[in-house]
């Protein structure tokens, strides 16, 4: 709120510069100093461009009005702009307007974005920069989730700034962290760090208490009793619509719940509790894409009633209120939605260049709007080579380009793309295991690891050199 005063006061005083500088003109307009502001047009030009920057790096800077609509609205004020200056006055107005807002209705759209941003920075291992924008987040943000907590209490270990790490770690045990959590390799140079470990030690108790008063038993024991239902129902049901029947009741239930007590806060934390919620949310976005997605369901009696099912819009407002992250949302709201609103992840091998990136298996022509919309509710864009920053923290990284291309030439019955193939494989899987094995465990970030989907390119030049070694014609 603070930040919402001082704005408002720095607009006042540029409205205040702005007039004296109206009421200044009849004046200069009999001086020389009035025609040399004419003569150097340019210089004024220069000091509105000036101006103007400094504004947007202040309002970047407070950090206070990080939601999707000022992000959108200011760019476009600024181009709009461009050679006026005028902007500086509307994008300050707008912004005392927006940030006047308490902090609780924050959108965390903007949130999730330098979340993604300071994991990458993470891989490249830049822990400094990356602990800055985590440091941003915690001051800006109400609430936070566990795992950003935890990947900042981790950058400051590395950069031994103890008094930090205390305080994020004092964080993490009020979003469930237990003191066996502390236990791990992660945490040692804490824990050698006696006066702050065992201030930590002394503090455990309150703050695990002051974490279990939150829970919330009585609701939560109606969230596992619904959970009990649906995994009675779901595994390996035979009577479809009768799963499905219960499913509706039961998201029906669940609706009913979330808007009675509000959309838990459980996923911030590390609970058991939270892949029970998500399997039930996915359950029931999923029913509702299926219906959606099938005309004969639609005409179907059974499932044309099926119409109170909320679960879908009720997550997406969770989102935006940071009480569930990009990646289950993601998640839950595809389920059997095979239109791949968010694309699917491919990785892109590329033997002639040696680069390996991530990329969206789709139609060029509407890569933009997937990724528009992959924005929109916080996951990173994806757009091909300028992505690789994306697999820093994956096997990808060092994918053994060089050992597979000698192993081919070296093996004396290896004449195809097959033979290529069966090749790769056992180098591939011994470069993922080391890379798994050696692999820093410390921090908690998005598992690109695990997508499977490979295309790979200029594997033919190698086999045709290796086909000519051999005597064989190429064509």
């Amino acid at each position: 709120m603070q930040y919402g005063i001082r704005l408002q006061a720095l607009t006042i005083l540029t409205l205040l510069a702005f007039i004296a500088r109206l009421v200044s003109l009849p004046i200069m307009r009999y001086t020389a100093a009035f025609r040399t502001y004419y003569a150097n047009m340019f210089s004024v030009l220069l000091e509105l461009r000036l101006a103007t920057c400094l504004v947007r790096i202040f309002l970047y800077k407070i950090n206070q009005c990080h939601n999707t609509r000022f992000y959108i609205l200011a760019t476009k004020i600024s181009i709009l702009g461009e050679y006026t200056g005028i902007h500086i006055f509307l994008l300050i107005a707008y912004s005392s307007i927006t940030c006047s807002f308490k902090t609780s209705d924050k959108d965390y759209i903007y949130y999730f974005h330098k979340i993604n941003a300071a994991e990458v920075l993470i891989s490249s291992l830049e822990y400094e920069k990356a602990l800055s924008i985590y440091d941003e987040l915690i001051k800006t943000y109400p609430h936070h989730f566990y795992k950003d907590l935890h990947n900042a209490c981790v950058c400051a270990l590395r950069l031994e700034k103890y008094q930090e790490a205390l305080s994020l770690a004092s964080a993490l045990v009020e979003h469930g962290y237990e003191l066996e959590d502390f236990e791990s390799q992660t945490f040692d140079s804490f824990r050698n760090q006696k006066k702050y470990w065992n201030k930590f030690l002394s503090d455990y108790p309150q703050l695990r208490k002051q974490y279990e008063k939150k829970l919330n038993i009585p609701l939560r024991s109606q969230y596992l009793d619904l959970y009990e239902v649906d995994q009675q129902i779901a595994p390996h049901h035979t009577d479809i619509r009768m799963q499905d029947s219960v499913f509706y009741e039961l998201a029906v239930s669940l609706s009913n719940l979330i808007k009675e007590s509000g959309f838990p806060h459980w996923l911030q934390n590390k609970d058991t509790i939270n892949i029970r919620l998500y399997t039930m949310l996915r359950h029931y976005c999923g029913l509702k894409n299926r219906i959606a997605n099938s005309e004969e369901l639609q005409q179907d009696s059974l499932y044309a009633r099926m119409d109170q099912n909320d679960i879908p819009l009720l997550v997406k407002q969770a989102l935006h209120k940071g009480l569930i992250t990009p990646d289950l949302y993601e998640g839950a709201t595809t389920y059997w939605d095979y239109s791949n609103p968010y694309g699917r992840l491919a990785i892109w091998i590329d033997f002639n260049t040696e680069k390996v990136y991530p990329f969206l298996w789709a139609d060029s022509a509407k890569i933009p709007e997937i990724n528009y919309r992959r924005e929109q509710i916080g996951l990173p864009p994806v757009t091909g080579a300028s992505s690789d920053s994306l697999l820093f923290s994956t096997w990808y990284r060092f994918y053994p380009f060089q050992e597979i291309r000698e192993a081919f030439l070296l093996c004396d019955t290896c004449n195809s793309s097959h033979d290529f193939m069966r090749i790769s494989v056992p180098i591939l899987n011994k470069a993922r295991n080391e890379f798994l094995q050696k692999k820093d465990q410390s921090f908690i970030l998005q598992d690109w690891n695990e997508i499977r989907e490979t295309h790979i390119m200029g594997t033919q030049p190698i086999i045709n050199f290796k086909l000519k070694q051999n005597g064989i014609d190429t064509q």
